[in-house]
Order: C-alpha cells, then sequence, then structure tokens
C-alpha cells in the first residue's frame, strides 16, 4: 500500500530467513543447499563450509554440527588466525548447547570460573552436554578473544554423542571445538571472504603480440598526413605504398584509407589498384555494407 507497509512486508519476511532464525531450521536449509554456509554461534564464532549434518537433541534444539571439505573458523567476519582452510581441509565439527551443571554459556566463564568446574589447560577434561555429548581429551588451549572462550583445543579427545556413535577420536588428531550455545544465523556464503574466496580471481596474464612491420605503420602515417594536408602526392614519403600493397594483399584498411585519400588527390593507379583489390578482398555483401557505412562511396566505381 505505501513505502512504509513495504518495509514491514519486507522485514516480516526477513524475520523468517535462516539468517535471522538459525537454528536446526537454518542448518537443514544450508544442508539441502550442498553450498559453502556460515553457521554463526550465539558467542560470534562462525563456521563456514559445506554443512553435512546437523544432530538435534529430544526437543529439536542442534546439539552438533559437522562440515565437509575446507572449513574455515572465524569470528565476527575475521578468520581466526591458524584456522582457515589449510588447517580444517577436510572439515569441522562441534558441539552446540549448554554443558551440564553450567548456567551459562561455557563461552562467558572466566579462567578461574573454569578452573573451579576443573577445566584447565594440561589436564584431562571431561565436558558434558545437556544433548548427551560428551568431549573428553586433554585439554590444550583456550583461545580467548574479547574475554570470551571461543575455540578449545584438544589431545587426544574423543567426542561421542548420546546414543554412542563416535563423532571424532584420537586417531584423527587434535580437535578444536568451538564454543557455543545456539546457532543464532545461517547465512549462504564465507565469513571472510578475503581469506576463504569462493571464486578466485583469474590470473592476470600478458598478451604478447606481434609488432607490425615498420614500412606497413610508416606507410599508415604518410596516408594520414597526406590526407591533413602535410604532404604533397609525389612526396617520397608515399614512394613505398606499392610494395606495401603487394607486400600485404590482405591488408584491407590500407586500401581503404587510400580511397579515402582519392579527393585529397593521390596517385590515381594507386587508388584504382586499391579499389580492385578491395573489391576482391571484401567479397561479402554484408562485409562490404560494413565498410561502406564506414567509408561512404568507398565502392563507387
Amino acid at each position: 500500500r505505501s513505502c512504509r507497509h513495504m518495509s514491514q512486508v519486507l522485514e516480516e519476511f526477513a524475520a523468517s530467513m535462516a539468517y535471522r532464525r538459525g537454528g536446526a531450521e537454518g542448518l537443514r536449509k544450508a544442508i539441502d543447499a550442498e553450498v559453502v554456509c556460515t553457521a554463526q554461534y550465539d558467542s560470534g564464532m562462525q563456521i563456514s563450509g559445506v554443512i553435512e549434518e546437523a544432530l538435534c537433541d529430544a526437543v529439536g534444539n542442534v546439539s552438533y554440527l559437522r562440515t565437509t571439505g575446507p572449513t574455515q573458523l572465524a569470528w565476527h567476519g575475521r578468520e581466526l588466525f591458524g584456522h582457515g582452510i589449510d588447517q580444517h581441509r577436510d572439515g569441522f565439527g562441534a558441539p552446540v548447547g549448554y554443558l551440564k551443571e553450567f548456567s551459562r554459556c561455557l563461552s562467558a566463564y572466566s579462567v578461574d570460573e573454569l578452573k573451579a568446574h576443573a577445566i584447565a589447560v594440561g589436564d584431562t577434561v571431561r565436558l558434558e552436554y545437556l544433548s548427551g555429548i560428551t568431549v573428553t581429551g586433554v585439554l590444550e588451549e583456550i583461545l580467548r578473544q574479547e574475554q570470551r572462550n571461543l575455540l578449545l583445543r584438544f589431545s587426544e579427545c574423543t567426542v561421542t554423542a548420546a546414543d554412542g556413535r563416535r563423532l571424532f577420536t584420537p586417531e584423527q588428531g587434535r580437535y578444536y571445538m568451538a564454543v557455543g550455545a545456539r546457532i543464532t544465523s545461517v547465512f549462504g556464503g564465507v565469513a571472510d571472504r578475503e581469506r576463504f574466496q569462493l571464486h578466485r580471481p583469474l590470473p592476470r596474464t600478458a598478451t604478447h603480440s606481434a609488432d607490425a612491420p615498420t614500412e606497413l605503420m610508416e606507410q599508415y602515417e604518410a596516408l594520414q598526413r597526406f590526407a591533413r594536408g602535410e604532404l604533397a602526392a609525389d612526396s617520397p614519403s608515399l614512394d613505398g605504398l606499392p610494395a606495401v600493397l603487394d607486400r600485404f594483399p590482405g591488408e584491407w584498411l590500407l586500401r581503404a584509407e587510400m580511397l579515402r585519400c582519392e579527393e585529397q588527390g593521390l596517385a590515381p593507379e594507386l587508388v584504382a589498384q586499391a579499389r580492385t583489390e578491395l573489391h576482391e578482398l571484401v567479397s561479402d555483401p554484408l562485409h562490404r555494407r560494413a565498410l561502406e557505412l564506414v567509408v561512404p562511396g568507398l565502392f563507387d566505381g
């Protein structure tokens, strides 16, 4: 009904989209798309890759997500140092949700609070999620940004789903666990486009073109000077025209330029030769018409 009403309708529609809703619904859309998408946690962590699987708990909340192929880990649109597609080339997986006996998201706890919950670097840690997923391993590092825990690195780590399925085993190497209680947004593309380029720019290549023969260019220049009245018809600069016509039988532009100089008094025998050879070169009626549009009267006579 009006621009204001249109804005309202668009806002209502946007509120139904995956980038606003997130959650299991958004992840299902990303899985169906089978292209690189980004899942964003409430902590600000962003996982960019082809999302292959999303596990849910008994009430339908996302409990684990997994990507396949090159994956980027980012925070608020910036790739985390050392966590680009080279590090996570074979995919990435991490739990989502709250830990048992934790009143806040794991990302919001200070280092001292984590130690009070037996989560300290260098110790064997067991994390039990309300969804039933457990993470057990030696905690090697806690990556923090702006007083938030974003990424935990484990060695000798085992991740187990509620049904007993092994989601990660020690044989797979180090385990990097993104931290977040909810998936707040799912959108197409990557978080940091500069570091994970889906469409790489084409490499610049130098085009090597053969240099035009000097004598040909000299005759073009001489014809231009003649047309401007800077050279007389008997100028020595035009003496090379017959030889150039013989050497370059397919140079139709040179012959067209000679016809354009007919009114300025170019030697009649050269003009006649140029016209005859142009008739032989341009036998296609469409080509002849195109030349006539460029040079009116080109084929007259």
